[in-house]
């Protein structure tokens, strides 16, 4: 509110500090938006990372339930 008291005795007609007003809400929403863009792009690579992470995790845990199976497969055919 300080700013915008300001900005009206700065100007001389009140469609001057009107203006200046709009645009000093413009300016302030700009900056809004940035930070929450940034904040997306922040989760979004995060997600990406994990998107990325997964499918090697994933196929680990094939190999390796692949790898129990071979085990238990040859275990049985010792058995035999």
């Amino acid at each position: 509110h300080e700013i915008r008291e300001l900005q009206r005795r700065s100007f001389q007609s009140k469609q001057a500090a009107k203006e200046s007003i709009e645009l000093r809400d413009t300016i302030d929403k700009l900056f809004s938006d940035l930070a929450c863009a940034r904040k997306k792009h922040q989760l979004l690579h995060k997600a990406l990372l994990n998107v990325k992470l997964k499918p090697i995790d994933a196929e680990k845990l094939y190999v390796m339930h692949q790898n129990e199976e071979d085990h238990e497969n040859q275990d049985l055919l010792t058995l035999s």
